[in-house]
């Protein structure tokens, strides 16, 4: 039983090591999507490994409390792929990058973002926390930034009645952004750092706004 769980694991890792060097080779324009693919084809493989070897995780696992199969595919995946740093540093700037872009308005492939932010989601099996750590911190923090600056720009350039209205829109298009790929749990951060940033840090100025507030 050791000799096998051992033996998975390292295969495990051998493969996700594997999988690492190719996510290197791949272009910018192509990463997300790749790792998506890549995601989808491991959880497919720790899957059927699981099957497999089922007797070994119900007995030998449980006695010895060690990781179960699944979770411990999981875990290399992450550690080796996610993890490593050049993947890291591409795979946050990709998708700061995509939204920014959205948000200036241009199209952007939502799905693409939606299956790697679920892909971030799906490696937390184990309580680590991935998409809040290697998403949703970095996000809350460029939307403080993109919205701090709007305020300026808007407040200088518009009266009042017609910046509630910008605002107005910009808390719709967060709305949409939520539903189509963001998770949930950060709805409602999100909405926090729009009222902060675009009104309840302001609202003394924007209500003294000269014929206008």
């Amino acid at each position: 039983g050791d000799l096998l769980y051992q033996g998975v694991s390292e295969s495990f890792r051998t493969h996700s090591q594997a999988v690492c060097l190719e996510m290197l080779k791949v272009a910018d324009s192509n990463l997300l999507s790749a790792l998506c693919t890549a995601w989808e084809d491991n959880k497919t493989t720790i899957t059927k490994v699981t099957d497999i070897v089922m007797y070994m995780d119900k007995t030998l696992i449980l006695h010895q409390k060690l990781v179960p199969v699944y979770c411990k595919g999981v875990s290399v995946f992450r550690e080796c792929v996610i993890y490593d740093p050049a993947n890291r540093e591409k795979m946050h700037r990709l998708l700061l990058d995509n939204i920014l872009a959205e948000r200036n308005g241009e199209i952007i492939e939502t799905e693409t973002i939606k299956g790697v932010l679920n892909m971030l989601i799906e490696l937390g099996v184990d309580g680590e926390r991935v998409y809040e750590t290697d998403f949703e911190e970095l996000f809350l923090s460029a939307t403080k930034s993109f919205y701090r600056e709007e305020y300026l720009a808007y407040s200088a350039q518009f009266s009042c009645p017609e910046y509630i209205k910008k605002v107005e829109m910009r808390f719709l298009e967060e709305a949409k952004r939520v539903n189509h790929y963001l998770s949930k749990t950060t709805e409602p951060k999100l909405r926090a750092s729009l009222n902060s940033e675009l009104i309840s840090d302001h609202a003394e100025s924007l209500v003294e706004m000269e014929y206008s507030g």
